[in-house]
């Protein structure tokens, strides 16, 4: 997906402390070593693509992860403070 693709989308750097995992993710497990290669990977070379979240409904600040649980987590083990973001609007279901 490319922030090119929908003029409704925009990168924006989000505070780490701002973004949640979906609790809906069929992914619940993540392997502790290819976390940390990913860690890193990110910390020589920086964050290469955005993670893609979304706005949570009534919640101005909060964002959910659509695509990049694993850059996120990868981040977090960084102690980054924010992480790059792609915002897309959330279709209706």
């Amino acid at each position: 997906m490319s922030a090119s693709n929908n003029e409704s989308e925009q990168i924006i750097e989000i505070p780490l402390d701002r973004v949640r995992v979906d609790a809906n993710q069929p992914r619940k497990v993540f392997d502790e070593q290819k976390l940390r290669e990913l860690a890193s990977s990110m910390a020589k070379d920086g964050l290469i693509e955005p993670i893609i979240v979304y706005r949570v409904p009534n919640e101005e600040f909060l964002f959910e992860i659509e695509e990049g649980e694993r850059r996120f987590r990868a981040a977090a083990l960084l102690n980054w403070q924010s992480i790059r973001c792609i915002v897309i609007e959330k279709k209706k279901e």
